[in-house]
């Protein structure tokens, strides 16, 4: 986790060790959604032994064995995470600007459609199985904001036992930035391209000669095909209350700047919202 300090801390009436974090980093999303807002309060937090637990993702392979590869405590990525997650690494020295110009380069590139295949778990039990085409993001998440605290998944609760699987399932460049741009006010899931699932897990097949690559929690890490699973309550951490709205910043100015373009396109007749 490489924007907090994580303290480990002995707890004697629990089996497990809760952990204390410290938000230290320019993100800090976990931590935010745990109501954790700074240093201070996160200390305070430690200091009073106040615990919940919350749930963690563990992902691992398809054959059935159950068995994990790696966990994540927020996002797991395909798709369009994982492509600029990819790119992004080669353009380092540009500091936080190298997300967005990742991303930009993909979509000059035409490199933002993904085909797969998902089989989802969901809340009631029953399995379903849908095919995707051209679809830009495959994001399970276990709380609500992704990285600079974007609401992505907005209904998501760290401690409801389930995953909320967010599909964008366009990937034209200006789809793309539109449902990005409306995520910074919570309001892409009313895109029609845009769903939310909440579901116990899903396994995703990409189809023959597409990306493999996973975003977890912002980390390349293990590869596709492979099962997502919300382990409930997994993990017991020092925090009092978790966060239940969604950060609006959609007043700012790159998504304004965003927003503006895609009513120009849409008025001179470039670009629709249908499925």
């Amino acid at each position: 986790m490489p924007s907090a300090y994580l303290l480990m801390t002995y707890h004697p009436a629990c089996a497990a060790v809760p952990v204390g974090i410290i938000p230290a980093g320019s993100g800090n999303t976990w931590a935010y959604d745990l109501g954790l807002d700074d240093a201070v309060a996160a200390a305070r937090r430690i200091a009073g032994g106040e615990t919940m637990c919350v749930d963690v993702m563990a992902v691992g392979p398809v054959d059935g064995s159950g068995a994990v590869d790696e966990f994540a405590i927020n996002i797991c990525g395909y798709g369009m995470p994982a492509a600029v997650l990819e790119k992004a690494n080669a353009l380092r020295w540009l500091g936080s600007a190298q997300y967005e110009l990742a991303g930009l380069v993909l979509i000059a590139d035409g490199q933002t459609k993904f085909d797969a295949t998902l089989e989802i778990e969901r809340e009631d039990g029953l399995v379903v199985s849908r095919q995707l085409e051209a679809c830009s993001f495959v994001q399970g998440q276990i709380n609500m904001h992704m990285g600079k605290r974007v609401a992505f998944a907005p209904g998501a609760r760290m401690d409801d036992g389930l995953l909320d699987l967010v599909l964008v399932k366009k990937g034209s460049g200006l789809a793309i930035l539109h449902a990005n741009a409306a995520a910074r006010g919570a309001t892409h899931i009313d895109l029609p391209y845009v769903e939310v699932v909440r579901c116990k897990s899903y396994t995703l097949h990409p189809a023959q000669g597409a990306a493999e690559a996973l975003n977890l929690d912002g980390e390349l890490a293990a590869r596709a095909p492979f099962r997502a699973t919300c382990v409930p309550g997994a993990l017991e951490v020092f925090a009092g209350e978790l966060r239940v709205e969604p950060r609006d910043t959609s007043a700012e100015a790159e998504p304004q700047l965003v927003m503006g373009l895609v009513r120009m396109c849409q008025a001179l007749g470039y670009y629709e919202t249908g499925p």
